[in-house]
């Protein structure tokens, strides 16, 4: 199972599996916790210990994600990104608003990268989450 050898690779090298809006699997494989998208409510149902995280857009995401008891939101799409073109990005201004104001910790997510990491600094920022920066 391709879950199960993930999560073998990623226990070896000391990073945290979050398995994608299943928490079933996240179960079934031991994985550190579940990411769930910004619609899915069922983030309080997942077993104390594991890591919760979701996907945020706007100001309603991050109130429903913390009351759906989420530990860290991904806020997205800070810039314009590859993954999802023609997605409307928050821009720096924007992302760090929204961060100041959420109750949980934020990661910055969509179109990250070296040149431009370093505006998004500020309240409640708590890191960086990439995909195409680390595939160049």
């Amino acid at each position: 199972m391709l879950a199960m050898q993930l999560k073998l690779i990623c226990a070896a090298r000391g990073v945290f599996l979050l398995v994608g809006a299943d928490p079933a699997l996240a179960e079934d494989i031991g994985a550190d916790g579940v990411h769930f998208p910004s619609w899915y409510e069922g983030a309080r149902n997942i077993p104390h210990g594991k890591l919760k995280t979701a996907s945020c857009h706007t100001a309603a995401d991050l109130s429903g994600a913390n009351a759906a008891g989420v530990d860290a939101v991904l806020l997205s799409p800070a810039f314009p990104t590859a993954s999802h073109p023609g997605a409307t990005s928050l821009g720096a201004d924007r992302f760090r608003k929204l961060a100041a104001i959420s109750p949980k910790p934020v990661l910055a997510l969509g179109g990250v990268n070296e040149n431009n990491a370093e505006q998004l600094g500020g309240a409640n920022v708590a890191g960086l989450a990439a995909i195409g920066a680390f595939l160049t």
